[in-house]
């Protein structure tokens, strides 16, 4: 059972949790997955088994494609809805404001600091840890790329988007600049990842056929 596994996570389990799901599930001595999903989140998910975890480092550095569905008006601690609301706005971003700065956003490089609650280590501690216990600590930007934006609904005060970005991409991030730019706030209602690299959503499998076949 050496398998790279185009996985769907589910919503309301770390990726993390899934993986240990799924080791157990196969009862296989190694498990390992390129590129975390918040729990908040679903979607594509590469899983690597026993040596086939080898292969990870390399998927793990290929471009994402993600559907997130934005709420304007309210902002979080965690930049998403399952956080504690810090700030409400009832300024919202006019259509012709949104497609100006989504037409920014094609073939966009720039430097993104990650949110405060996210896995990223600081003197070895997961930032959210701390952010759990009110420590905030300054996260270093890191250079990332919108490859393309694209509008996929407008029905204030919630718009969806469709991103196909480098590694290393905050969504939750993304969200906050974006309404910082149109002079508002919002925080992230759903978020699907739908293609990592050449894996992609409509060919994923579930906990329920990962259980009933024996090819994994």
């Amino acid at each position: 059972m050496n398998n790279i596994i185009n996985f769907y996570k589910p919503r309301g389990l770390s990726s993390a949790q899934t993986t240990n799901q799924i080791k157990k599930m196969l009862g296989i001595k190694k498990i390992g997955y390129a590129g975390t999903l918040d729990p908040v989140a679903c979607g594509v998910l590469i899983v690597g088994t026993n040596d086939a975890t080898k292969a990870l480092t390399s998927l793990t550095n290929v471009d994402k494609t993600y559907e997130v569905k934005i709420l304007f008006g309210v902002q979080t601690n965690t930049c998403d809805i399952t956080g504690e609301v810090t700030e409400i706005s009832y300024h919202y971003p006019t259509a012709t404001a949104l497609a100006k700065l989504i037409e920014k956003y094609q073939n966009y490089a720039y430097l993104q600091t990650p949110p405060q609650f996210s896995a990223v280590k600081i003197n070895g501690v997961r930032a959210y840890k701390m952010a759990r216990k009110k420590i905030n600590v300054p996260l270093q930007p890191r250079w990332t790329k919108i490859y393309r934006c694209e509008l996929l609904e407008f029905k204030l005060p919630v718009i969806s988007l469709r991103l196909h970005v480098a590694k290393g991409f905050y969504v939750r991030s993304f969200v906050n600049e974006l309404a910082a730019q149109l002079q508002t706030v919002a925080t992230m209602l759903r978020l699907v990842r739908v293609q990592c690299g050449n894996y992609c959503l409509n060919q994923t499998v579930c906990f329920a056929e990962l259980e009933n076949h024996d090819g994994y």
